[in-house]
């Protein structure tokens, strides 16, 4: 009798899927590395390289940052100001070239884990803590090192110029996406008011950009994106869907402006780097979408479906019933998006040069 309790009780305790068991054994499925060498430590230089002489003071500009509540990291802040015929936007992101040297340890440490991994109750970092939650995190009124796109554009969102400089930034806030949100909304401020004149200019901003991105046929599927939560006492956990929040399209569209920015300077300088790419969808993927579309009763004049503009005019059937199957389908019919020292553009977001330059501890 003993012996089968004791068995019982060894199944009971194998099936009992918890969210951190199936994040621990996922790390140790795929060799997840969690623990730096110790040759990988705070050094008081990194203390002296704070006062840079190469980084303009931009310290009294009011960045912010924007994320989402469960954010771990800030490394991107974001500033604009409307002007009588042109808008002036900054985008600044944590300088982590400048801490992190071509091959030195954390370097190479760091192109053996690739990026971080993000879980839902926890961060493996790709960068040792003292940089990824510190110097190179965009936290509120403590000076950091940035690398800014400098830039300006029209009220129809089209560049009139830009430079890319290095400066020291100091946030004036840590924003989240509700409280953003909130503000639009009219229901409530953030906690200092002196935020909303920074909300409405970064709105303004996205408008403009907004309507440079429609303007080049940006494919924009706006779907639900699903969480993973934990309970209260982390043994148990649950899935749910999330809207695009307006304050997230913001962000969104200051940082595909500020990567392409970035990424057409490297290619008009030739400068060796690495792009993120996305092809347009194969001809296989194509016919299946045609299929799927087929049975929607959703007719596809000459039966083509090859450009940006025949993705763009489906997405315009917004009264359809199916239109959340639509979208869906749209999306699986996508190719993957990879990284190449080539370039070939990015199908989606409709630009012929693309980078991740705003994922720098990513």
């Amino acid at each position: 009798m003993p012996k089968r309790n004791r068995k019982k009780k060894k199944l009971v305790d194998r099936n009992q899927y918890t969210l951190n068991s199936i994040i621990e054994n996922k790390i140790k499925e795929n060799h997840i590395r969690t623990d730096f060498p110790k040759k990988i430590n705070f050094d008081s230089k990194y203390s002296k390289l704070i006062k840079s002489k190469v980084h303009s003071n931009m310290t009294h500009i009011p960045f912010v940052t924007i994320d989402g509540d469960d954010s771990k990291d800030f490394d991107d802040a974001v500033y604009a100001l409307p002007l009588k015929d042109k808008i002036n936007i900054m985008v600044a992101i944590a300088d982590v070239s400048f801490f992190v040297k071509e091959n030195d340890f954390i370097d190479l440490e760091a192109k053996k884990r690739a990026n971080s991994f993000y879980f839902p109750n926890k961060v493996i970092p790709m960068l040792p803590d003292f940089l990824s939650s510190d110097l190179c995190s965009l936290v509120p009124n403590k000076s950091r090192l940035c690398i800014i796109v400098n830039s300006y554009i029209d009220y129809e969102g089209k560049l009139i110029s830009y430079e890319i400089i290095r400066g020291v930034i100091k946030s004036k806030g840590r924003l989240t996406y509700s409280q953003v949100e909130n503000y639009l909304n009219k229901l409530k401020y953030p906690e200092d008011d002196n935020y909303s004149k920074i909300i409405k200019n970064l709105k303004c901003a996205y408008l403009s950009l907004k309507k440079m991105s429609i303007k080049r046929g940006k494919i924009d599927l706006n779907l639900e994106e699903v969480k993973i939560e934990s309970s209260k006492n982390k043994a148990f956990f649950s899935f749910s869907k999330n809207k695009h929040l307006f304050s997230e399209k913001i962000i969104e569209e200051l940082m595909i402006f500020a990567n392409n920015i970035v990424a057409t300077f490297f290619f008009s300088k030739k400068i060796k780097s690495i792009y993120r790419n996305h092809e347009k969808p194969n001809d296989e993927k194509i016919l299946k979408l045609r299929k799927s579309f087929k049975l929607l009763n959703i007719e596809i004049k000459n039966n083509k479906l090859k450009t940006k503009k025949d993705f763009l005019k489906i997405l315009s059937l917004g009264n359809n019933p199916y239109f959340k199957l639509i979208k869906e389908s749209i999306l699986r019919s996508q190719s993957k998006a990879f990284y190449h020292y080539k370039n070939i553009g990015h199908f989606g977001l409709a630009l012929k040069n693309y980078t991740h330059f705003t994922s720098p501890i990513r």
